[in-house]
């Protein structure tokens, strides 16, 4: 990823169900920059009300990174295909845009 800008990019959001892990990006494309991430907080339409947990397919609330209501978590990945989310509260989403 030494490139320092891109041609295009992916972008998308994933609404997950209570305790139930879920992959974030559900396309194959390879990218140059990176991953972001954003729940929605406060000052969104619809905010989430708790932590999402970010990690592999077997993530969990012990061994993820959170991600509050309202943060961004930026992630030098070339590739989201391992790229899971968990939390324990039905309707929260994490909005993505990959470069």
């Amino acid at each position: 990823m030494n490139k320092e800008t891109v041609r295009q990019y992916f972008n998308g959001q994933v609404k997950l169900a209570a305790n139930t892990i879920t992959k974030v990006i559900a396309i194959e494309n390879e990218f140059y920059q990176g991953i972001i991430l954003r729940c929605p907080g406060p000052t969104d339409a619809v905010p989430n009300t708790t932590e999402v947990w970010i990690g592999k397919a077997a993530v969990t609330d012990g061994d993820g990174m959170a991600i509050a209501p309202g943060e961004t978590m930026s992630l030098p990945l070339e590739s989201g295909e391992n790229l899971y989310a968990v939390t324990a509260t039905v309707n929260q989403v994490v909005a993505w845009v990959a470069m």
